[in-house]
C-alpha cells in the first residue's frame, strides 16, 4: 500500500501562507502562464535507503529569447521548504527555508549532507549537526546540482547560456572560487545535467538538444528532441540515457553514439521527472498529463501506476525495491509522497509494432536525406530525413566506408497533409567526405555527402 506522509501543524501553517502568496503571484501581471500550484519538484534517496529528501517549488513556462522557445523557471514563493523524510519517524523534518522555490535536491553518497538548488541560490546542508554549510546566491535560477558517484565533484546547471557549475570547491570551502563555466558555442540556457559515469556529463538545453561533454569539451550532441528536456537520467547497468521532453516524448539513447535505441510512447504532456531502476530493468516517468508510468526495459511495455492532476517527481530507492513519487500540493493539510513496492509494478506487455510499410498501407514514397549544417563539423555532422508517407517509416542509415562502422536507424513520423514528416540524427565526423546512405526494408532511398559548413 502507498505510504502517506502528513505534515506537522507548524508546517501546515507555513504552506497555507505559501498558497496565499501563490494566489497573489498568479494574479500579478506576469509574462509567464502558470502550469500548476506548488509541486514536489524533486525527490532523492540516501544511498542506504533510509532517508528521502524532497524539494517543494512551483514551475512556470516562460517564452523568451526571440524564438519564443519555452523556458522553464520557478516563480518565487516565500516559505517554500526543502524537506527530509526519515524512515521510522513517519514525519517530515524541515531542513532549509530557501525563501524561493526549491528545484532539486541530491544526497551526498555518504548520506551526511544534501545539495539543493532554488530559484535564486544553491547550497549544501550538513545533516548532523543540521546546518547550512554553504549557500551561494545567483541572479539566475539553478535547476540542478548533483554529486558524482564518488562525492568528489558537483555538477550544477542554471538557466543561462553560461550556466554550468563544475567544481570541487563546494565540497571543501565556503564557496570562494566556485567557477561558472560554459560549453563553447551554446546560446540557449541549460535545463538539467546528469553525470555519465565518473567524468562525463550530459546537459540539456531549452531548444531540446542534449550535450555530452567531458572537461567542457563537447563529445557529441543528441538532437532527438525538439522541445525542452527538463529531466534525463543515465543508467550505469545499461550505459544508456533516458530523456523526456515537453511534448511527452521519452527517448532512450546511447551517450557514446547519440543513437536512439527506443522511443517510449504513451504520455501526452510534458515529462517533469524520470528515473531508471538501478538494475536497468525498469524506467519511471512523471508527467504533467496526470499519469505516473513505469516501463519495462528493454521490452517497452508500460503500466500507469497512478493518476492525478500532475506528477512532478519520481525516484527509485538505491536497492531498487521501492518507488517514491509525488506531484501537485492540492491540499495543504494532506501533502503526501507515495512510496510503493517495486514488486507490485508489473507493466503489461505492449502490442508488437507493425513493420512499415504495412500491407494495408499505401505504397512507400521515396524517403529523402539532407545534409544540414553542424555547430561543430569537426566533431559531428547533422542529417535530416524527410518522408511524404502518411505513416511512420523506419529508416536505416550507415556511413559509407566508415572506419568505425557507424550505422543506426530512425523512425520518421507521418506526413501531415502537404508537410513531410521529418527527423534529424547525427554522425561522428570521420576522414573523407562523410557520405551517408539511407535504406527502407533494405532498399536504398538516398545518398548524400556531408555539408562541412558550420552553423
Amino acid at each position: 500500500m502507498p505510504l502517506k506522509m502528513s505534515l506537522s501543524p507548524w508546517l501546515i501553517t507555513s504552506i497555507r501562507w505559501m498558497l496565499l502568496i501563490c494566489i497573489l503571484v498568479i494574479l500579478s501581471p506576469l509574462h509567464a502562464q502558470p502550469n500548476t500550484g506548488p509541486l514536489i519538484s524533486d525527490l532523492d534517496w540516501s544511498d542506504d535507503d533510509q532517508q528521502l529528501a524532497a524539494a517543494f517549488g512551483r514551475w512556470e513556462v516562460y517564452e523568451e529569447f526571440g524564438s519564443m522557445t519555452p523556458r522553464l523557471l520557478t516563480e518565487p514563493l516565500n516559505g517554500i521548504y526543502l524537506l527530509r523524510w526519515q524512515t521510522g519517524q513517519g514525519e517530515f523534518l524541515p531542513l532549509v527555508e530557501t525563501g524561493y522555490s526549491a528545484t532539486t535536491v541530491d544526497f551526498h553518497p555518504n548520506g551526511g549532507e544534501i545539495a539543493y538548488t532554488s530559484n535564486n541560490s544553491f547550497g549544501v546542508m550538513e545533516l548532523e549537526p543540521r546546518r547550512v554549510r554553504l549557500e551561494v546566491l545567483s541572479g539566475a535560477p539553478y535547476s540542478s546540482l548533483i554529486y558524482n558517484a564518488g562525492g568528489t565533484v558537483v555538477l550544477g546547471t542554471r538557466l543561462t547560456a553560461s550556466g554550468l557549475l563544475y567544481s570541487n570547491d563546494i565540497l571543501d570551502g565556503p564557496g570562494a572560487g566556485i567557477g561558472q563555466d560554459s560549453l563553447p558555442g551554446i546560446v540557449y540556457p541549460f535545463l538539467y545535467s546528469v553525470w555519465v559515469g565518473e567524468d562525463r556529463a550530459a546537459t540539456s538545453a531549452v531548444d531540446g538538444r542534449i550535450y555530452v561533454w567531458q572537461g567542457l569539451d563537447i563529445l557529441r550532441v543528441f538532437e532527438g528532441h525538439t522541445t525542452p528536456v527538463r529531466r534525463l537520467v543515465w543508467n550505469a547497468a545499461t550505459n544508456l540515457i533516458a530523456s523526456g521532453d515537453d511534448s511527452g516524448r521519452v527517448l532512450v539513447w546511447n551517450p557514446d553514439t547519440a543513437d536512439v535505441v527506443q522511443e517510449l510512447t504513451g504520455h501526452t504532456g510534458p515529462i517533469l521527472d524520470i528515473d531508471w531502476r538501478p538494475d536497468g530493468e525498469q524506467i519511471a516517468t512523471a508527467s504533467q498529463d496526470g499519469t505516473l508510468r513505469v516501463w519495462d526495459w528493454p521490452s517497452g511495455s508500460t503500466q500507469i501506476v497512478d493518476t492525478a492532476n500532475v506528477f512532478s517527481a519520481v525516484a527509485y530507492s538505491p536497492d531498487g525495491s521501492q518507488l517514491a513519487y509525488g506531484g501537485e500540493v492540492i491540499d495543504p493539510n494532506n501533502v503526501q509522497i507515495d512510496i510503493v513496492p517495486v514488486s507490485e509494478l508489473v507493466p503489461t506487455p505492449s502490442p508488437t509494432p507493425t513493420p512499415t510499410p504495412a500491407p494495408t498501407q499505401a505504397a512507400l514514397q521515396r524517403v529523402r536525406l539532407t545534409s544540414m549544417c553542424s555547430a561543430n563539423p569537426a566533431a559531428y555532422r547533422v542529417w535530416r530525413v524527410r518522408s511524404t508517407n502518411p505513416y511512420d517509416v523506419v529508416v536505416d542509415w550507415s556511413v559509407y566506408n566508415s572506419a568505425t562502422g557507424q550505422a543506426g536507424f530512425v523512425v520518421v513520423p507521418p506526413a501531415q497533409g502537404s508537410t513531410p514528416g521529418e527527423i534529424t540524427f547525427i554522425t561522428q565526423t570521420e576522414p573523407g567526405p562523410n557520405t551517408v546512405r539511407i535504406f527502407v526494408n533494405g532498399v536504398l532511398q538516398d545518398t548524400k555527402a556531408s555539408n562541412p559548413a558550420p552553423c
